[in-house]
């Protein structure tokens, strides 16, 4: 708006905030740079500028503005980067306006973080490193050779006889429990992800490996017509001779009283009569004769033998002695002038 006189003289010119009255100008300017204009009513042609404010005077730190500034919130600083124990400052944006403060960020060779105390405490850090009191720390798990994408410190590969469990290593070799085992483990297998069956090292005393168990160094053992037990031999890493502790009836394993002395029970040796033939009817304990075959007939019961009473045949003059084996019994003839008795 410009008022003038009859004579048409410009008395006084009205700038609107953002521009103001350049020394000797008669019109209104854009307000420069690193200044603020909140506008006015001006004079002419005057010798010094009119209404145009310094940024760096009135609002101190807040020292530029750009072209057209308003009013001293227009003012602003420039927000630079600067370094921090563990990263660097990086402003959210480049400037600040006029009482406000710069806004940022930190970031780190790991990942981006928040300040704190003069230092980048890292929220988000690579797969490979971990957050320790905000600081991004390699992982550096022990046998741990690579770590996962997907996560902080999960480890992928390890190094020959560990094997990956979570953010650790874990032995290939586990210690397990068998019964009457002093030492058992189990193995990791890669292939089913999986510890194998737990497996005795060392046993017990009076017990030894046998399969994944431990058992025990003597055991009862089967031998013909008899039982016994056998113990193990560590030499051999096998079962030793099977011993005989019982015999059927008729057998034994006292070397004394058998023929058959490299069995383990043998036959009695009292079980043949002097016809050479089986005489017992049946048995006791061991070599115990309870009756002879025919007893009273054939055979008498006498010291634990079966003795003859009746051979196949005899004869004298007093008549003859015959077994009958049809009747099964002893057939006697008197001669004449004899009787039986």
């Amino acid at each position: 708006t410009v008022t003038t006189t009859t004579a048409c003289t410009a008395v006084n010119v009205t700038c609107s905030a953002g521009t103001y009255m350049a020394k000797g100008e008669k019109s209104c300017t854009t307000c420069k740079a690193g200044m603020y204009c909140p506008g006015g009513v001006f004079t002419p042609g005057a010798t010094s500028d009119q209404g145009a404010k310094s940024c760096a005077t009135d609002a101190g730190e807040y020292a530029t503005s750009s072209n057209g500034a308003k009013s001293v919130n227009d003012c602003f600083k420039i927000c630079e980067q600067y370094n921090l124990i563990n990263g660097t400052a990086i402003p959210v944006s480049g400037t600040a306006y006029y009482g406000k403060s710069c806004e940022y960020v930190c970031e780190t060779d790991e990942g981006r973080g928040t300040i704190s105390e003069n230092m980048c405490m890292v929220s988000g850090c690579k797969s490979d490193h971990e957050s320790v009191a905000g600081v991004c720390k390699p992982c550096n798990r022990e046998h741990a050779m690579t770590y996962k994408p997907n996560g902080n410190c999960l480890v992928a590969s390890c190094e020959m006889g560990w094997h990956p469990a979570g953010t650790e290593c874990a032995s290939d070799i586990e210690e397990c429990d068998v019964p009457n085992a002093r030492k058992a483990e189990r193995v990791w297998d890669k292939k089913s992800n999986t510890f194998g069956v737990c497996t005795p090292i060392e046993c017990d005393r009076n017990y030894h490996i046998s399969g994944n168990a431990c058992v025990e160094d003597e055991q009862t053992c089967v031998v013909e017509h008899g039982s016994g037990y056998q113990e193990w031999n560590e030499k051999t890493n096998s079962w030793g001779e099977c011993i005989a502790t019982y015999c059927d009836p008729g057998y034994t394993y006292d070397k004394y009283e058998t023929d058959e002395k490299l069995k383990a029970c043998g036959r009695c040796k009292n079980s043949f009569s002097v016809l050479g033939e089986n005489a017992v009817s049946t048995w006791g304990k061991g070599c115990e004769i309870i009756t002879c075959m025919y007893q009273g007939e054939k055979y008498a019961l006498e010291n634990n033998e079966c003795v003859p009473i009746c051979l196949p045949e005899r004869s004298d003059e007093t008549g003859t002695i015959r077994w009958n084996d049809s009747t099964k019994k002893c057939e006697r003839n008197c001669a004449d002038g004899y009787v039986a008795w």
